[in-house]
């Protein structure tokens, strides 16, 4: 890997990771040499810059193919009043290595389902890091199950992003990371993090993932900080009916219900609200240290 592109400045100002977490996603890549890598969740396209890089500079790009997916196509700290302008996601891929956009095969607007089918299955990497809040993540993984490789890569970031964030019920993906059944391995102690605080982990998924559906499932009882949309509800419902059958599509119906119970029953604010002023509060936090 280069470590000039790790370090880039753009990378560096732009990426959801620190340089170790950026590396460790290379690692991962250059010790599994996986043929189909899929991102769901890119923002500004950082990993997809370093992920094209790396496969052009080992001359991989003709074997491996790279999938990026985000639920917005504009560049969310830009949707949210984060940002100046009005960018598309993984919009670092043209301004820093627009030579390799052609081997960049972008997907955005809505959950990751609605893509899934054009890019197929045998996905046997896989980095997920999208919203960080319950049922985030957990959707994310159960869409894309059903397309993944036996014994895929999973890379999931902000495993301790509860330990960091304002609302410390923001532990959707310390639960999915800790519920993965497979070989799982975190890198050591890296800064800023402290040991046991480590923020990025990876899990070679064990065979026969189906026997462990209910196990994932039930990640779903916990209490979401989000209420997705109708629409999204019912495409998730729909995918779970074609992928696991009618038993789990009713029971996803079941906890929606139980979401909407306790939903109703405390205050809130819209989802991009409250993401926006946590985004705001990020900044200001990054301003005064």
């Amino acid at each position: 890997m280069r470590e000039e592109m790790i370090t880039h400045p753009l990378i560096a100002q732009y990426s959801e990771m620190v340089e170790r977490e950026r590396a460790f996603v290379l690692e991962q890549i250059q010790k599994y040499k996986p043929k189909k890598i899929v991102e769901i969740g890119i923002a500004a396209g950082a990993n997809s810059v370093l992920i094209l890089d790396f496969l052009f500079s080992n001359n991989l790009l003709d074997s491996t193919s790279l999938y990026a997916l985000d639920y917005n196509t504009t560049y969310y700290r830009d949707l949210c009043g984060g940002g100046e302008y009005n960018r598309k996601s993984g919009f670092l891929v043209q301004e820093i290595i627009p030579h390799l956009s052609s081997y960049y095969h972008l997907y955005t607007g809505g959950f990751c389902a609605n893509h899934l089918d054009k890019i197929g299955g045998e996905i046997d990497f896989c980095i997920i890091d999208t919203v960080h809040s319950a049922p985030g993540e957990a959707f994310d993984f159960l869409m894309v199950l059903p397309y993944l490789a036996p014994n895929a890569v999973i890379i999931l970031h902000d495993i301790a992003y509860h330990c960091l964030a304002p609302n410390k019920y923001s532990h959707i993906c310390a639960l999915l990371f800790l519920s993965l059944v497979g070989e799982k391995k975190i890198p050591s102690q890296y800064a800023p993090y402290e040991n046991i605080f480590q923020n990025i982990g990876s899990c070679v998924l064990a065979s026969q993932q189906n026997d462990y559906l209910d196990l994932y499932f039930r990640i779903l009882h916990m209490p979401w900080e989000y209420m997705p949309s109708e629409e999204d509800l019912s495409i998730f419902k729909n995918h779970i009916l074609k992928h696991y059958g009618e038993s789990f599509a009713t029971a996803f119906e079941h906890i929606v219900a139980l979401q909407k119970k306790w939903w109703s029953q405390k205050p809130k604010l819209p989802f991009f609200k409250r993401l926006r002023r946590k985004i705001k509060r990020e900044i200001q936090n990054l301003l005064t240290h």
